[in-house]
């Protein structure tokens, strides 16, 4: 496996890998005020600063309200540290049409490494398979890194983890010693069912670290997945080509230049329905559909038309009416044993001893 942090690479343009919209880092703490980051890119990776009236947001089917944009601009990010981490098991050694899957690696790693900058730029080159190994340690010394990618030599099984996680050399331990603000890019053939993936994406975190997963020749296990959605990278799966291969370095590499993502605010449509919601993100032809569900309680005022509101009471072998002249407010105050929600009720004119709670479903 391996775990790629890149950085400038310039590449023909291309349809293979079009324009993209991505969507991470859904904030739903102060709900019903929402936010999220995202990245808008051309085919090159070039980030794309879209006006708050081209993009539209639904929940579940409805319009939300107040939606703003924020995008840095300027030399924000441009500075960065590099983590390339290559799986090196066994079966890297076998051929994808007719080139084994290394030397597709090799060569574009190395037609990468050509074009990185003499500043404000370093690089570090790992490899794993069983075990994690440290090919070059961070450095902008090209010849050295070129060396590196070339003494691949693949052996052994996949073990996720001591690419990714375990210490010394784990891409995240090494994203610690990091300069400039780290990425990742993991590489790898293989499937592997050790991964610290809560772990990684703590400390991931706190570093700041984007994660982009490539997997050669096969589909990107949800696990991989998740640690990309969740730190802003992008999952490539089933790459089988050089010439694909090479595509998606030089889109890595364009994003991680580009600076800090943007981000979107805006201010959910609240329902009686309280569960998960799906937001949809629209501008022009792109879309990108995201989940949360928040548990926070709401206090929400209701007017009612006409002010008198009646209210029947049953119970045992009796009923009784009370009339209330003004029905001013309820509040959330929980759920009842069937998961709904109960509301305290503030009557004026009431005529009964307690106010009562009120059920809605």
């Amino acid at each position: 496996m391996r775990i790629f942090i890149l950085f400038a690479y310039f590449v023909v343009c291309s349809s293979l890998h079009s324009q993209s919209f991505n969507i991470y880092s859904l904030n739903s703490e102060s709900y019903p005020f929402m936010s999220a980051q995202f990245k808008i890119t051309d085919i090159l990776g070039n980030k794309m600063i879209p006006s708050t009236e081209s993009v539209n947001i639904t929940e579940n089917g409805n319009a939300v309200q107040n939606i703003s944009i924020n995008c840095p601009t300027g030399t924000q990010g441009l500075a960065a540290s590099l983590i390339i981490t290559v799986d090196i098991s066994a079966s890297m050694n076998l051929p994808t049409f007719n080139l084994k899957t290394i030397d597709i690696v090799k060569s574009s790693l190395n037609n990468l490494i050509s074009t990185f900058p003499n500043s404000q730029f370093e690089c570090a080159i790992t490899t794993f398979n069983d075990n994690a190994f440290l090919a070059q340690d961070f450095s902008i010394d090209k010849p050295k890194l070129k060396k590196a990618v070339n003494s691949f030599s693949p052996f052994g099984g996949t073990n996720y983890d001591a690419g990714l996680f375990n210490p010394p050399i784990g891409a995240i331990q090494l994203a610690k010693k990091a300069k400039y603000k780290p990425t990742i890019i993991f590489i790898t053939d293989g499937l592997s069912n050790l991964l610290s993936a809560d772990s990684i994406l703590i400390n991931a975190k706190i570093l700041g670290c984007t994660i982009h997963i490539i997997s050669l020749g096969l589909l990107t296990s949800k696990e991989l997945e998740g640690l990309a959605d969740s730190t802003g990278g992008t999952v490539f799966n089933s790459v089988t080509s050089l010439r694909e291969f090479e595509l998606i370095l030089f889109k890595l590499y364009a994003e991680s230049v580009n600076g800090t993502p943007c981000v979107v605010k805006w201010e959910s449509t609240i329902e009686c329905e309280f569960g998960k919601k799906e937001v949809a993100f629209e501008h022009k032809q792109l879309s990108n559909i995201k989940e949360y569900v928040s548990t926070k309680i709401i206090d929400k005022a209701f007017n009612i038309s006409p002010v008198k509101l009646e209210m029947g009471f049953k119970g045992l072998g009796f009923a009784c009416t009370y009339f209330c002249t003004t029905f001013n407010r309820i509040r959330g105050i929980g759920t009842d044993s069937f998961g709904k929600r109960i509301y305290q009720s503030r009557f004026s004119g009431y005529s009964g001893n307690n106010n009562p709670n009120i059920i809605f479903w």
